[in-house]
């Protein structure tokens, strides 16, 4: 019987900082405090949650009556199908789920009424969090799209030539001097040189 903390942020550009704080509180041997940066759209490339439930390959660390810890449901998933499903399997594996932005969540569930109850409100807040996921990726694209009309465009900035590109340009298509000695006269680098002659 062990007691679990997971601790989750979407990018490397994201800090754990909060969430370690709040699982230092409960677990003393950082052993048992799991950290991931990935995104919480689906459990592919989720290896660390994956270690810790298992997967048809491999045997996680959580066992019947163990306890997992985490700073909010959204931390396990932001789908609402995939935050269902991990919620039932932790059940079937006989582990309980404490997470301590709910306190509802976290008491005893032993009657019918408490179960209905605690499945209404993880139902509410996978939809909101999915919701929310959704709302996100709607915003970007319409961003994009507006960007685009406007004259925008992705990739990288374009490049100014150097002033004797065009002479040396010449010569190279004169076959006077190879496109490396062009590179080495403009004082360019190779990829450089050639995004200049896509552009």
């Amino acid at each position: 019987m062990s007691d679990f903390f997971y601790c989750r942020v979407s990018s490397n550009g994201q800090n754990l900082a909060r969430q370690l704080e709040e699982a230092k509180k409960i677990i003393s041997d950082p052993r048992y405090i799991f950290t991931e940066k990935a995104s919480g759209k689906n459990f592919t490339d989720r290896k660390v949650w994956n270690s810790l439930v298992g997967t048809d390959q491999t045997i996680g660390w959580l066992k019947k009556n163990d306890t997992l810890y985490c700073s909010s449901l959204d931390r396990i998933s932001r789908d609402y199908n995939d935050l269902k499903s991990a919620i039932q399997k932790l059940a079937d594996m006989g582990v309980t789920l404490r997470v301590l932005d709910m306190p509802i969540l976290n008491q005893p569930i032993d009657g019918l009424s408490q179960r209905f109850i605690a499945d209404l409100v993880i139902s509410i807040m996978g939809f909101v969090s999915s919701n929310e996921r959704r709302k996100i990726r709607e915003r970007c694209e319409a961003g994009r799209r507006a960007y685009v009309k406007a004259g925008g465009k992705f990739g990288p900035a374009p490049i100014t030539r150097p002033t004797q590109w065009d002479a040396v340009m010449a010569r190279v298509n004169a076959g006077e001097i190879t496109k490396v000695e062009a590179m080495r006269s403009m004082g360019l680098r190779k990829s450089t040189f050639y995004r200049l002659l896509k552009q």
